[in-house]
């Protein structure tokens, strides 16, 4: 549940009795706490992601377009002053997709190892990969007062949409 009394995430799980034909997409939007809106933004996205059933299981660039649209859709309303994540799992027979915008994780969990599929959009993350280029220790990233911080969320005009480009292989046991 997190350490705020009031939380601001919401979800959308496609119609099962639709999955054989369709597959099913399950995502979460977590509103970034401490703005405003973001309850309302979190809902605005599940929503907007409920309107596009039945989406396409091999259309992952249109997928993630569709939703830089529904970010520059929640841009337009109301005007950065809140914004939300997105972790979206597609999955049709044994195989699997995503898209992600911003910092909560898709996990999958496979011989009781779990591995992080998404890589978070924050500032510590691009911090990392410039000490590393430049051959600096990484311990001082975790130490940035923006670390946290968001570089890409729903709700950024244009943000980067992560998205699987093939579909990976669950195998029986995978837990996401």
């Amino acid at each position: 549940r997190g350490k705020r009394a009031r939380q601001e995430d919401s979800y959308y799980i496609s119609p099962m009795d639709e999955s054989r034909k369709y597959g099913l997409v399950a995502c979460v939007s977590d509103g970034m706490g401490g703005m405003r809106y973001g309850d309302i933004i979190s809902q605005y996205i599940t929503d907007a992601i409920k309107e596009m059933h039945p989406i396409s299981f091999f259309a992952y660039e249109n997928n993630a377009d569709s939703i830089r649209k529904i970010s520059n859709m929640v841009f337009d309303e109301f005007k950065q002053k809140g914004g939300a994540t997105l972790a979206m799992v597609q999955i049709l027979n044994d195989h699997l997709t995503f898209n992600s915008v911003g910092d909560s994780d898709i996990i999958l969990v496979r011989n009781d190892e779990a591995t992080i599929l998404n890589p978070r959009q924050n500032y510590v993350a691009l911090l990392i990969k410039s000490l590393v280029r430049s051959g600096k220790q990484t311990q001082i990233a975790y130490s940035n007062s923006k670390a946290r911080a968001l570089v890409d969320y729903m709700g950024n005009h244009n943000p980067r949409v992560i998205y699987t480009k093939k579909p990976m292989r669950l195998l029986d046991g995978d837990t996401i």
